[in-house]
């Protein structure tokens, strides 16, 4: 159950934005006593590292960069051993990962191991974090404990841990030293990641409401038909007796490989808010484990970075997002994606089932429907 606590509930008044600040701010508050050096410690245990004495900075500035970390970490020579970003729901920044690695790679020439980079996530967002930095620092990641931790081609390290995390090895310390007020402090924290990880609707920020936001969904569910029209141009697939659906955070279309197999290209809300940092998807109603077999040889393929069976058994695999190039070469990237995915299909010979009745049309060719 979601605490109730002051912070909480003052907190919720302000712009989602604001509380980020605010967390990583009363976290700086409880790292600076004592008790919390035993706090970190036994925190990064798991990984081997052992972060020595520490004065805490928030929001520390460079001259070198234009990167301000939410809080460091530092160690007598004023070096940012660790550097810790707190996230709620904002996006990377672009600085993140790259910017905070860099001074760390100037502060500890040749020595990757001595300094770590740590981002704070809800429990919710880890999955979509955790992709994030693997996009951007090219790699995947590996358990170590219970943390996801990612390797740069440097050998710098990237840990994602939880906010829950983080406060349970807060309170275990307070509670060792007997520090009821700090015991106290960390509720009210706690009490605030809480309400971020729930599952409640946050208070509405006047900037979520601006109609680009909107737009801008659509254009997305656009892509998906130019997609389908790129690959029904080429043979790739057909759309016969094939319908265009959608439901409450999804839309797309339903499609025919060549080879007999059908799928479905679209829009998933839901996976792109927990899974993997991309609107676009392509699904597989078929159950069987044959299926997931037969493509895992696109799992480490970068246009195809993430394949999941969800909760009905419907297998997803994200399509990597086209950055910082035009309309016609988004589409073109992605329909090449979906063009490797047909082509494994047909080299790999798995029986075909037939199609539920919920992918079909009522009549030949029609398949416009309301996306409004």
């Amino acid at each position: 159950m979601t605490s109730r606590t002051l912070l909480a509930h003052v907190v919720s008044k302000f712009a989602p934005r604001q509380w980020e600040n605010v967390a990583t701010e009363s976290l700086h508050y409880l790292l600076d006593r004592e008790a919390g050096r035993a706090a970190v410690d036994s925190l990064l245990a798991p990984l081997g590292f052992d972060p020595g004495p520490l004065v805490w900075r928030a929001q520390a500035s460079s001259l070198d960069d234009s990167s301000i970390p939410d809080l460091v970490g530092n160690d007598a020579q004023d070096r940012h051993v660790l550097i810790v970003e707190g996230k709620f729901w904002a996006s990377l920044t672009e600085n993140q990962p790259l910017g905070y690695l860099d001074r760390q790679a100037l502060q500890f020439p040749g020595d990757p191991a001595g300094c770590l980079l740590l981002f704070l996530v809800p429990r919710r967002r880890e999955h979509v974090i955790t992709a994030e930095l693997e996009q951007r620092l090219g790699g995947r990641h590996s358990r170590v404990g219970p943390f996801p931790v990612i390797t740069d081609s440097n050998g710098r390290r990237v840990v994602v841990i939880l906010w829950s995390q983080m406060l349970s090895q807060l309170q275990v310390a307070f509670e060792a030293v007997h520090d009821n007020e700090a015991v106290g402090d960390l509720a009210q924290l706690r009490g605030l990641c809480d309400r971020a990880d729930s599952e409640q609707m946050l208070p509405i920020a006047p900037e979520e409401t601006d109609s680009e936001r909107a737009h801008r969904f659509m254009e997305f569910c656009d892509i998906v038909d130019q997609i389908t029209s790129a690959l029904l141009l080429d043979g790739t697939v057909s759309t016969n007796r094939l319908k265009a659906t959608g439901g409450k955070g999804w839309w797309g279309r339903y499609v025919r490989a060549a080879s007999g197999q059908v799928f479905f290209i679209g829009v998933f809300a839901r996976e792109w808010a927990t899974v993997w940092p991309t609107p676009w998807w392509v699904t597989f109603h078929d159950p069987r484990s044959e299926v997931s077999q037969v493509l895992a040889v696109l799992a480490d393929d970068p246009r195809t970075p993430s394949m999941v069976r969800g909760d009905d058994s419907q297998l997803r695999i994200a399509l990597r997002v086209p950055v910082w190039v035009e309309e016609e070469a988004i589409v073109a990237q992605l329909a090449e994606a979906v063009r490797a995915i047909c082509a494994v299909l047909a080299s790999s010979k798995v029986p075909l089932v037939e199609e539920p009745k919920a992918v079909q049309d009522d009549v030949e060719g029609a398949s416009i429907i309301s996306r409004i």
